[in-house]
């Protein structure tokens, strides 16, 4: 299995939020299984928080159950999508991240109105997101990936754990910055996209830190 080296922290944060489109009195809140959307596919960060989350408002409500379901897809329109659906009675709850934002802001076309449908709870977690290469990859630093870059007769690929997301954003601002062309490969998650990059399929990945850091720290 090749390995990848990490090249870069970018400045930016990924952000978990749970959201509920309407809430029961809290007297008599939850009497039965709470469903946990997560947008992405499971094994990745976003995916990981949420079932540590999981275990925390279970053992905090008694042991209810508490549900995860991983609705991946359309760069976390899927799952939003699916709670502006639900019963607004608070037993589904999303772990929404940046998208939630950026999907309106760019002028998305959106099947529900982010404004209006969901309750925000909660912030979660805040975490660094970084720049990562597959260790073939011919560059150890911003200004040789560049470098990399302008020599290339194809665009450079890279990928994130999904298009619109703070990963693929990342990556557009340094293509943009840079005067570079970067072309962003979409996946349903980190943890396939992280699959391929040890694999060598793509060479650069915008990540979550701690969802790469196992692979840096081992090589």
């Amino acid at each position: 299995m090749t390995v990848m080296k990490a090249i870069a922290a970018a400045p930016l944060l990924a952000t978990g939020i749970a959201l509920v489109a309407a809430a029961q009195t809290a007297a008599d809140f939850p009497s039965r299984p709470v469903k946990l959307l997560v947008p992405f596919a499971a094994g990745g960060p976003t995916d990981v928080v949420a079932r540590i989350l999981a275990d925390l408002l279970s053992a905090r409500w008694g042991g209810q159950s508490v549900v995860i379901e991983n609705r991946p897809g359309a760069g976390t329109i899927v799952a939003t999508a699916a709670l502006a659906k639900a019963p607004a009675d608070g037993y589904t709850m999303l772990v929404a991240t940046n998208s939630l934002l950026i999907n309106p802001a760019i002028g998305q076309k959106l099947p529900y109105d982010t404004e209006k449908d969901f309750a925000p709870v909660s912030m979660v977690a805040t975490q660094p997101v970084a720049l990562v290469a597959n260790k073939s990859f011919p560059a150890d630093t911003i200004p040789e990936l560049v470098d990399a870059a302008r020599k290339s007769a194809q665009p450079l690929n890279f990928t994130s754990p999904g298009p619109r997301g703070v990963g693929h954003l990342a990556g557009e601002m340094l293509k943009q910055r840079a005067g570079i062309e970067m072309t962003h490969i979409n996946y349903n998650g980190s943890a396939p996209a992280l699959t391929d990059l040890i694999a060598g399929r793509v060479p650069l990945m915008f990540d979550i830190w701690h969802s790469a850091k196992r692979y840096v720290d081992s090589g």
